[in-house]
């Protein structure tokens, strides 16, 4: 890799320095929190790896807080960064935050950093087991800096910096594999709403053989969409979280009396009556009196959570673009 003029490696070592020295006092540093992190070293450290204040989206809000920095090269959304105290160790679920929201956003890569530490995923794909996400460079070794590797290593870590990233030169640590599995956003919601449309269907036809197939196809289309709506609202935080998958288990374990159908057009109901949105006034659900069966309710409702293959982080509907 070329150098790189726009790479001020002398303010980086300052940093290290200064790290190194506040992390002797143990009690200190461990108390100090996201804020003492991200203004002291985090955003030192952007500058240092070239980015521009004009670069830098703060605060973009989620479901479980905020993606604190989106690194941005013109319009384009190139980098989320996730930043957690020092005291805090990194976990999968923190990573999974981080990959999650650039998925869904469409950006490639997210970095989740308390600076002791940095991680650096690809968000090609919204996997659970996101430690599988790590770049990976041609020895093997995972994208995982330790601070104090950060002059040692000085060329990984530039792959972070503005210069790099405009150049493509992290997207050279892309695996074929990871590439080859890389599913959007746009193409991953589709296919499972149209797995989502297809088990409707089956189960209306297998149920009320009286419909016709308009009137299926009416009806399953009035479904979906008000489930979308209510897991919409839920992500963006104005209901309970899993206050759908809630009714599943309190179903699953006995404690609704009526059938799982039933007790969501109970909650139908309330929406209409909270939100007074069209998607929940009258329809042919109501008019021909139709039902769905127990158990497909519960594989729709998961696939609006996980998707169909149940292998994927959570959809965060908040974040999925309004087109689809």
């Amino acid at each position: 890799m070329e150098k790189q003029e726009s790479i001020k490696k002398d303010k980086i070592f300052e940093l290290v320095e200064s790290f190194q020295k506040a992390s002797k006092n143990k009690e200190f540093i461990n108390e100090q929190n996201e804020e003492w992190v991200k203004w002291n070293y985090l955003e030192p450290l952007f500058d240092a790896l070239g980015w521009n204040r004009s670069d830098i989206v703060k605060e973009q809000r989620i479901l479980k807080g905020r993606a604190d920095y989106v690194l941005k090269i013109g319009n384009e959304e190139v980098l989320v960064i996730e930043a957690k105290k020092v005291g805090a160790n990194l976990t999968e679920d923190e990573g999974r935050q981080a990959v999650s929201y650039a998925y869904h956003r469409k950006i490639k890569f997210a970095v989740l950093t308390n600076f002791k530490e940095v991680r650096v995923y690809h968000a090609l794909s919204n996997i659970k087991n996101i430690d599988n996400n790590l770049l990976k460079f041609e020895d093997g070794s995972i994208f995982r800096l330790n601070f104090e590797q950060f002059i040692e290593k000085i060329d990984k870590l530039i792959l972070l910096s503005k210069d790099s990233i405009e150049k493509q030169e992290i997207h050279k640590l892309l695996s074929r594999k990871d590439e080859k599995t890389a599913k959007p956003i746009d193409e991953s919601i589709l296919h499972d709403l149209l797995q989502i449309r297809e088990l409707l269907s089956k189960d209306l036809k297998k149920l009320r053989m009286q419909l016709s197939q308009l009137q299926i196809d009416e009806a399953v289309q009035v479904l979906i969409n008000r489930l979308i709506f209510m897991r919409s609202v839920e992500d963006r935080g104005l209901e309970n979280k899993n206050f759908l998958l809630g009714l599943i288990k309190e179903f699953n374990e006995g404690r609704l009396r009526k059938r799982l159908w039933d007790e969501i057009l109970v909650n139908f109901k309330n929406f209409d009556t909270t939100y007074n949105s069209k998607l929940f006034a009258h329809s042919i659900l109501e008019d021909e009196n139709i039902f769905f069966d127990d158990s497909t309710l519960t594989k729709t409702i998961r696939i609006l959570y996980f998707g169909s293959q149940d292998i994927q982080a959570r959809y965060m509907f908040d974040e999925i673009p309004g087109d689809l």
